[in-house]
């Protein structure tokens, strides 16, 4: 769960909804699926806090149509991620070492948090920018640079930087 300053209005209600009508769920249950308290859906439908990028992933996985898309583009997450992410033991991606997917993942909570602290939303694109420049730049060191995801948060705050590279 991931508290930040800037909640999206939307994602109660989409997420309430979605539990409810489409996937037909008590709270307990979609708790149980994304083993997550219930204590925490409730908050995420009250808009106390939203979910973390990997809870909004398995959100997708779980979802379909228009919430499946709704909730991957908030997780700003690929399909095969996504799919990863719903069945973490089936089929894994054989390029990419055990080592690399705990240091990604390490990096992408980094750069959340980092945003979360300065109250930045980045655009999907600007978040993965950032992540793939802390990735390369930890993946030398062997460990998560948070300084770096700071730094790079921090720059860009500045309006005229979060211009997307194409």
């Amino acid at each position: 769960m991931a508290k930040t300053a800037h909640l999206d209005p939307a994602a109660p209600a989409t997420i309430k909804s979605w539990r409810t009508d489409a996937m037909k769920l008590s709270r307990i249950e979609l708790s149980a699926r994304l083993g997550v308290s219930t204590a925490t859906v409730s908050n995420w439908e009250l808009g106390q806090n939203e979910p973390s990028w990997r809870i909004y992933g398995k959100l997708a996985a779980l979802a379909s149509g228009p919430d499946r898309e709704w909730f991957k583009r908030k997780a700003g997450l690929t399909d095969d991620i996504i799919s990863e992410l719903a069945n973490p033991d089936a089929g894994s991606r054989e390029d990419v070492s055990p080592f690399d997917r705990i240091l990604l993942e390490e990096v992408l909570d980094a750069v959340q948090d980092a945003a979360n602290q300065a109250g930045v939303m980045l655009p999907v694109k600007k978040f993965a920018e950032i992540a793939a420049e802390v990735y390369d730049g930890s993946r030398k060191t062997g460990c998560c640079d948070r300084a770096l995801a700071q730094t790079l948060i921090a720059e860009a705050r500045c309006p005229s930087n979060l211009k997307v590279s194409k």
